[in-house]
């Protein structure tokens, strides 16, 4: 029976946790437990609201079966703001969506969401037509795809950092704006740790219901208790008006049509009533087809969560007759029909809000941002919205191929100097695998940055590094990039009384942002190098004119 078969899994995925556990534990200390786990009330993608503190002790949770659509880019980002500030930092998605396809263009966007979500993690069920490895879509994607990958990788320090604050404070890694004072809290933009600011690229539909009078006639409606119409209906009706039916888990007839694993195919004539252009927009949980005067439009005959599929387009006064077909899988039936009016397309330019707490630099163009402004531009496909905030430090690893092979011996330090206030970052570090950390086995090492203006320095202060784990290096090599304004210029640098050499690295346009070394993509910067102990502090100091 499916009870027994439930009994069955459930019984198998706690053998296999306790297997993985005790194989774990081997050792002085045990390995980290990594378990994913659904978070509760984000279904299929869509937030209902957390309400289940219970579920922090599941360390990484996913929202469970996207879709592979602009729509769900942005109920992502707002299931990682709202979930970081309901205690549950490692919240994340099926980057590129569960189910579904889409353009390459939709593609990279996913993709530049999971770099800088707290967990990055491409995956897919087997019925799409184009699984999610980049290599899979083409070079320029591909190659897109490497350099957000690599980003990532140099990131590695910033990015662990913030999940120790995360796990000492509770502060997300990916933090609501609300976090900062006197701000109100967004849903389509995030900060990533204290010094980034990112809004993915997507383009929400504004869908408007069809009016009665849209309908030219009644709309027929065939029922059958199977996923592909198949055989004579069980239940045929006529509905006027609308098509706009949730029947949740709940069945279209009692009695007659089950509550999942049916099918339905509705006929109706359809009239434009704008006086303007509109597209024809059907949201379904699970598969449709359209036709319209016997012709395919839309093909989405898969299992997903809901989802807004754009169909034709129709004149003004123009009417044509449809078959729409539907099938429901399983957990839960929606159907809707929208209109999308031509002065609603989205705009191509994306906005992007700053936040109060200060100026912020466009990473791909250097643009400079006043708080509570807002910086709009169109985006080609290698580009994002990603912000620093002056003041910043940003401690950079060199790029990698996994996570195991990042090398924090070597690390460059991306410096924003501002005038007015201080920088402050503390690097964290442990073994990465054991819970060692958890019996004090760890290191930190804190960065300050302040200008001094009666030396018309910037003076940056690295600590003594407290604490120890094995395997912790005594020394490191570090390359401090110092990214001016246009009207700046470096002088001199002296570290612990000794001058340095730099270099001035100029930016190029096949760059990009945060390199370990390097040109980047729009900023040039300030470049030395230097070999000092972890176990005293230093000075460094930039003479700027």
């Amino acid at each position: 029976s499916a009870a027994s078969d439930v009994y069955k899994r459930q019984h198998l995925y706690h053998d296999v946790t306790r297997s993985y556990l005790e194989t774990s534990a081997k050792g002085e200390y045990p390995k980290r437990t990594l378990l994913m786990s659904n978070v509760d009330e984000i279904t299929n993608g869509v937030y209902k609201g957390i309400t289940n503190i219970a579920s922090h002790r599941y360390g990484i949770q996913w929202t469970g079966d996207t879709t592979m659509s602009d729509e769900f880019i942005g109920y992502e980002i707002e299931n990682l703001v709202r979930a970081g500030a309901n205690l549950i930092p490692y919240c994340h998605g099926d980057i590129t969506g569960h189910v579904g396809d889409g353009s390459d263009e939709l593609y990279v966007h996913f993709m530049q969401l999971g770099v800088f979500s707290p967990i990055y993690r491409l995956h897919s069920t087997h019925d799409v037509k184009r699984f999610r490895q980049p290599w899979l879509w083409g070079k320029r994607v591909l190659d897109i795809a490497r350099d957000y990958d690599l980003l990532r990788y140099r990131l590695l320090p910033y990015y662990y950092s913030a999940a120790r604050v995360a796990y000492e404070t509770g502060t997300p890694i990916a933090r609501a704006l609300g976090f900062i004072k006197g701000e109100s809290t967004r849903f389509d933009e995030a900060k990533i740790g204290d010094g980034l600011l990112f809004a993915p690229i997507f383009t929400p539909v504004s869908k408007m219901a069809l009016p009665k009078q849209a309908f030219a006639s009644k709309i027929k409606a065939s029922y059958y208790n199977n996923e592909s119409l198949q055989g004579k209906p069980v239940y045929e009706a006529e509905y006027e008006g609308a098509i706009d039916f949730d029947w949740g888990t709940h069945s279209p007839k009692d009695g007659v049509v089950e509550r999942e694993h049916f099918s339905a195919a509705f006929e109706f004539d359809l009239t434009n009533p704008l006086q303007e252009p509109m597209n024809l927009l059907i949201g379904s949980d699970d598969g449709i087809r359209l036709y319209e005067d016997g012709k395919l439009v839309i093909d989405s005959w898969v299992n997903r969560g809901f989802y807004v599929d754009k169909g034709p387009k129709l004149g003004v006064g123009e009417t044509h007759h449809y078959r729409l077909e539907y099938y429901q899988g399983v957990m839960g039936a929606k159907l809707v029909a929208y209109m999308l009016p031509e002065s609603e397309e989205p705009k191509k330019e994306k906005d992007t809000y700053i936040p109060l707490d200060g100026e912020y630099i466009d990473l791909f163009d250097g643009s400079v941002h006043a708080p509570g402004s807002v910086a709009s531009r169109e985006y080609p496909l290698e580009e994002c919205p990603l912000f620093v905030r002056t003041g910043t430090i940003i401690p950079l690893a060199k790029e990698c191929l996994n996570t195991h092979d990042s090398d924090w011996s070597r690390l460059s330090l991306a410096l924003f100097p501002r005038r007015e206030g201080s920088a402050h970052f503390t690097l964290y570090e442990d073994d990465r695998e054991t819970e060692a950390y958890m019996h004090g086995e760890w290191r930190k090492t804190r960065f300050s940055g302040t200008y001094v203006e009666d030396k018309r320095s910037y003076e940056l202060t690295i600590d003594e590094s407290a604490g120890f784990y094995d395997g912790a290096k005594q020394e490191r090599e570090y390359r401090f990039q110092l990214y001016l304004r246009k009207d700046e210029v470096l002088k001199a640098i002296r570290c612990d009384g000794e001058v340095l050499p730099f270099d001035l690295v100029k930016h190029s346009g096949a760059g990009m942002p945060l390199p370990f070394e390097g040109p980047a993509r729009a900023l040039d910067y300030y470049d030395c190098s230097v070999k000092l102990s972890n176990g005293k502090s230093h000075i460094v100091e930039f003479f700027i004119e």
